[in-house]
């Protein structure tokens, strides 16, 4: 699908998952109709809910602070109304570096690169304007799937512990012993060092515990 200020195009992926692409260009002299139109053309497919979503392209909102995710625009201005829907959408925006630099002029953030996803994009990389163009060239690695690392983890079951073994452990510990040692004098951290062990020791012993196994999922 397209429109007079973006196209699209859907990638299949694994099982019934898609990639929807949009390429974009806003007219910093787009009227009034055209900014209500590029709007709703976002809005249209938001509701389409698609897996993932790379959109990319020249934006042309340089009262947008990217950092504060705000615009330094008057209240009526389009750039406003762009942020607002953007935070709505709950798209991660990447573009962290200006893209546009011209003489006399600050340089800003014109073009932008947004996900459904904070780590699909990967690598992003600023290079030197093509010709005579005045925006940085930008490249980047897209990642729709990611890896599962699988780290161990131990949990203790507290409410079925025997405390009373606990207790009496604590109890028959010669602790007036071990605060007169040399080495723990030097350094009160130790003393908290050698609690600190007794109590782990005494709940690996007293307390039920199982390893499990956890997955965290990450792109890359």
């Amino acid at each position: 699908m397209s429109c007079k200020s973006s196209t699209w195009c859907s990638l299949k992926l694994t099982g019934s998952d898609v990639l929807l692409i949009g390429v974009v260009y806003r007219s910093p002299g787009s009227s009034v109709s055209d900014n209500d139109m590029f709007i709703e053309q976002f809005r249209s497919v938001m509701k389409e809910k698609h897996s993932h979503m790379l959109i990319m392209g020249d934006f042309n909102y340089p009262e947008i602070d990217w950092n504060l995710q705000m615009s330094h625009a008057s209240e009526n201005h389009p750039s406003q109304n762009f942020i607002t829907c953007y935070k709505d959408w709950f798209l991660y925006q990447h573009v962290t570096q200006p893209t546009h630099y011209r003489a006399q002029q600050n340089a800003n953030i014109l073009d932008l690169i947004m996900t459904t996803e904070e780590d699909m994009v990967d690598s992003l990389h600023y290079g030197e304007p093509i010709g005579k163009s005045h925006h940085v060239v930008l490249d980047w690695t897209c990642n729709c799937y990611g890896h599962k690392s699988q780290s161990k983890s131990t949990k203790y079951f507290y409410d079925k512990g025997d405390f009373e073994s606990m207790k009496n452990c604590f109890k028959s510990c010669d602790w007036e012993r071990h605060c007169q040692d040399v080495l723990w004098m030097r350094c009160g951290k130790s003393y908290i060092i050698r609690f600190e062990l007794q109590l782990t020791s005494l709940c690996l012993i007293d307390v039920l515990r199982q390893n499990v196994e956890c997955a965290k999922s990450l792109y890359g």
